[in-house]
């Protein structure tokens, strides 16, 4: 199961937006126009990390992921897509031995981000779909949190034969959310209700079930599963999954 994912981001900044898509193009107008906290960045240290604490979901994730971490063992990690770095910066606390690399392909994000958050040890852009994954590290474990509604489903299934490819023994995958029956009919609800209050919302990408994302880590060739879930943590309407390369 699958659908489209919409969202309102408010009059004022969808018609600064260059597009009806959520592109790497938006998503700088959002992290750096928007007044809401949630989305955009704080003008100094102290603000982004007081809005950090605050953010107690993160925390919890980041508390689980660390929990994982230290199993495998992993003292390196690439977090890609990371958006605020909100989670990142939880991890760095909770752990600061472990190094810890961010990645958008936002270009204005990684640059307010490395400004903000101040212990990250390396943020480079990457662009999931265009950049040679065989730069990244494969001794450090990926993560990829709530970044599942960017890419379509033979794009996801690129982007996994790519870290297989890259040798990649682990990754952490958390989608945004876990596709059923009542969310399904929720996003179509909201996006109906956009349509008729506001004219118009951004199409912000794909929302999965659990079967869905499992047949991903097959890869877009179908032929052999290149990543098996070795542990899962089921985390409110979502889970954590622990991935292992099956050729690592």
């Amino acid at each position: 199961m699958k659908t489209k994912h919409y969202y309102y981001f408010g009059d004022d900044l969808q018609s600064k937006m260059e597009s009806d898509h959520l592109d790497s193009r938006n998503w700088d107008i959002v992290r750096t126009t928007s007044e809401s906290t949630l989305f955009s960045f704080e003008s100094d240290i102290k603000a982004y990390e007081e809005n950090c604490l605050r953010l107690s979901r993160y925390k919890r994730f980041a508390q689980e992921i660390c929990s994982i971490l230290v199993d495998i063992p992993c003292t390196k990690i690439i977090s890609m897509g990371v958006g605020k770095g909100t989670l990142e910066w939880y991890i760095k606390k909770f752990h600061p031995e472990i190094f810890v690399e961010c990645t958008d392909y936002a270009n204005e994000s990684i640059s307010r981000l490395s400004k903000l958050f101040i212990d990250v040890d390396n943020a480079f852009v990457f662009d999931m779909l265009e950049d040679d994954y065989q730069i990244i590290n494969n001794g450090s474990c990926i993560i990829l949190y709530r970044v599942s509604t960017e890419f379509s489903y033979n794009e996801w299934c690129n982007i996994f034969e790519k870290f297989a490819e890259a040798k990649i023994q682990y990754i952490i995958f958390v989608p945004t959310e876990l596709l059923g029956w009542r969310n399904f009919l929720r996003e179509h609800y909201m996006h109906m209700k956009n349509i008729l209050l506001h004219g118009a919302d951004i199409f912000c990408g794909w929302m999965y079930s659990e079967n869905e994302f499992l047949k991903m880590f097959y890869g877009k060739n179908r032929t052999s599963k290149h990543y098996s879930v070795i542990k899962k943590i089921d985390m409110d309407d979502t889970a954590i999954y622990l991935l292992k390369n099956n050729n690592g």
